[in-house]
């Protein structure tokens, strides 16, 4: 098989060999294929699936916010906070009362603010926020969130 020193191969290794070959880059360019592919269809899976629970949280802030939004609306009724006579001591005390009854971990504090902005803070101070974005926004008449 070897004549002055170089390797002879018989046809039929060359055969096996070219063969090997063509066997081996196939498999190679149809796994990279499917890699490809399956990779692609996988990242598209995931992106879809996570657009999803995105929704459905979205759905669910949207719910429980307006739930909240809805028992501060009903609190906005209460006669004695829309009696402009009754003293802002009391009103704040009113809503720290109901502030007890409704799960805390929700609100820091819940306070009145007269037309001025004075309002009592959870830790009693009285404060004025009439400068203050939210407020003028509110008594405008929209709700500021």
């Amino acid at each position: 098989m070897a004549t002055n020193g170089k390797v002879r191969f018989s046809l039929r290794a060359k055969l096996i060999i070219m063969v090997l070959a063509i066997v081996t880059i196939s498999t190679g360019t149809l796994f990279l294929g499917i890699y490809r592919r399956t990779v692609a269809n996988m990242t598209k899976s995931v992106y879809t699936q996570l657009a999803e629970v995105t929704d459905s949280l979205e759905k669910q802030i949207r719910t429980i916010n307006e739930m909240e939004l809805t028992k501060l609306r009903v609190l906005s009724k209460v006669e004695l906070l829309r009696d402009p006579e009754k003293p802002l001591d009391e009103k704040q005390s009113f809503l720290t009362s109901i502030l007890k009854e409704w799960d805390s971990n929700k609100y820091e504090n819940l306070a009145f603010y007269d037309k001025e902005g004075n309002a009592i803070v959870a830790d009693g101070r009285r404060m004025n926020f009439g400068t203050r974005d939210y407020f003028s926004v509110a008594f405008g008449g929209k709700e500021y969130i």
